[in-house]
C-alpha cells in the first residue's frame, strides 16, 4: 500500500517508528506465484522500503528463507542494493499452518528448507 500510495508515508512521524515489509518473492515471477497478484506489483513493496528509508523511518525488508534458496536471496539482496536500499534483509520462516501449506501446494510453491 505504501509503495502504491507514497503520499501516506508523508503522514507518518518517523520518530520511533519501525516498519518491517515482507517481500513476497525474489522477483516478479515468484511474487506472482506466491501471491497470485499480477507480477508488475512486485516493485511496490520495494518502493515502499526505499521511500520509508528516505523519509527517515527505521525500515527493513524480509523474505521467506524456506521458499527461496541462498542464490535467490543473494539476487534479491543485490536488487535491493542496486535501488539504494541499505537496510539488512531479514530472513523469515513460514508458519506451516495446514491452510497455508494447502494454498502453497495448490499454487505450485516448493518449500526448499
Amino acid at each position: 500500500m505504501l509503495g502504491y500510495h507514497p503520499e501516506f508515508i508523508k503522514r507518518l512521524d518517523p520518530k520511533g517508528l519501525m516498519v518491517r515489509i515482507a517481500i513476497k518473492g525474489v522477483d516478479e515471477k515468484s511474487f506472482e506465484l506466491i501471491t497470485e497478484a499480477q507480477r508488475e506489483y512486485f516493485d511496490y513493496p520495494l518502493r515502499a522500503v526505499k521511500l520509508l528509508q528516505e523519509s527517515g523511518v527505521d525500515v527493513w525488508a524480509a523474505v521467506m528463507g524456506d521458499i527461496f534458496d541462498d542464490n535467490e536471496i543473494m539476487e534479491l539482496k543485490g536488487k535491493l542494493k542496486t535501488i539504494g536500499i541499505t537496510s539488512e534483509l531479514e530472513i523469515e520462516y513460514l508458519e506451516r499452518y495446514p491452510s497455508v501449506m494447502k494454498h502453497l501446494r495448490r499454487r505450485g510453491v516448493t518449500i526448499k528448507r
